[in-house]
């Protein structure tokens, strides 16, 4: 058994996994029966069964694995109990693992901020297996937390004690912490996701806009390069990606698409949603700063595109076209049907309303842009 000092986060193992996983597989399960992710429907086995995944990735080994499975027990199913029928199922390690990574054993539970401070300092210090685990969790929770707000916006926030200013404070001193005490992958990409969620809070207008006229299901996907610089923005109807977007879809579908506000309510019924490559503006950029906010933006629109799964996508920027499609494929989108418009600008405008129009006849006939 790999001990956990001997554990370098950068060089992960090759994890081989027994009947001992399986085992803490169904007692996970059997923990946190009928218990939800905080204001959601979903199991929260999900959620555990995520952070293993994410430990598993990372090379870590069985017992981290199981550790990682168990995390939340102890804090959410009955405390040292639970702590000690974990050590007799699965042994000392994995003990030290999942009291390592809980914050609270007690009921009821210390002040907020006071547990959230006493485990940073705690983390900071902490084994490689219980940082790894640890980081595998706060990762996937960042990752929910950045997915809802996009869902829901700031009602996002009624779910967590520490409200939205405690909760950002956490996960960036997490950030600090993590990439302090042992840098890597994981550490990264939290710091990605921190600062994405950072930046959407502070520029809530726009994003609360993409959330209004967002549908239930998404058909069909137009990807833009970002919001312009000057605050002109689709949904804002002041841009002249508005404009000729909607004079395509008055060709296609008459004078029923409304104008204004009226018009983007059309685009949503028509289960349409707009996304760009980069959500902050990136076209007042020279052009290799601008290139590589391009390319920065591809795994984070591919997360996106993940979740939104449309039936075709269609690029409003000629330039942008290669960057979409890797985020449609690394999103498992390869075989949805994948179009590329020139931008309506800079002398183009008609052949973008001349192309949009022919996609979006294309689209009618194929029953995808039916009324929602």
């Amino acid at each position: 058994m790999v001990r956990p000092e001997s554990i370098d986060v950068d060089q992960p193992a090759t994890p081989a996994l027994t009947t001992r996983f399986q085992k803490a597989i169904e007692y996970a399960a059997f923990l946190h029966t009928g218990q939800m992710r905080k204001g959601t429907d979903i199991p929260y086995i999900a959620h555990l069964l995520g952070v293993t995944a994410l430990v598993l990735e990372e090379g870590g080994d069985e017992e981290e694995a199981i550790a990682a499975l168990l995390h939340d027990a102890v804090e959410d199913q009955g405390g040292q109990a639970t702590l000690e029928e974990i050590r007799k199922r699965f042994g000392e390690r994995v003990a030290r693992i999942v009291e390592a990574c809980s914050d609270s054993d007690t009921i009821p539970k210390p002040p907020w901020r006071e547990r959230k401070e006493r485990y940073i300092a705690h983390i900071r210090h902490a084994p490689s297996d219980v940082r790894r685990v640890s980081l595998a969790d706060k990762l996937y929770n960042a990752r929910a937390i950045l997915a809802d707000f996009r869902r829901v916006g700031e009602k996002v926030w009624e779910r967590f004690t520490g409200g939205r200013e405690g909760t950002l404070w956490y996960y960036r001193e997490l950030v600090k912490t993590f990439r302090e005490a042992g840098p890597g992958f994981m550490a990264e990409e939290l710091d990605r996701v921190v600062t994405e969620l950072e930046r959407l809070v502070a520029t809530p207008d726009l994003e609360q806009l993409r959330v209004r006229f967002k549908p239930d299901e998404i058909k069909v996907l137009f990807i833009g390069e970002s919001p312009p610089v000057g605050g002109t923005f689709l949904y804002r109807a002041n841009s002249n990606l508005y404009r000729y977007t909607r004079e395509a879809f008055v060709s296609v579908f008459g004078s029923e698409c409304g104008v204004g506000q009226d018009f983007l309510n059309f685009f949503q019924d028509r289960r349409c949603y707009l996304d760009d490559l980069c959500l902050e503006p990136v076209n007042h950029l020279e052009k290799t700063a601008r290139q590589r906010k391009r390319d920065e933006g591809v795994p984070l629109l591919a997360d996106r595109m993940r979740e939104y799964t449309p039936e075709a996508i269609i690029a409003v920027m000629l330039a942008i076209e290669e960057q979409v499609k890797q985020s449609a494929n690394t999103a498992g989108l390869a075989s949805v049907p994948f179009h590329a418009v020139p931008f309506p600008a800079q002398g183009n405008q008609k052949k973008y309303v001349a192309r949009l129009i022919k996609v979006l006849q294309e689209l009618k006939e194929k029953g995808i842009m039916q009324s929602g």
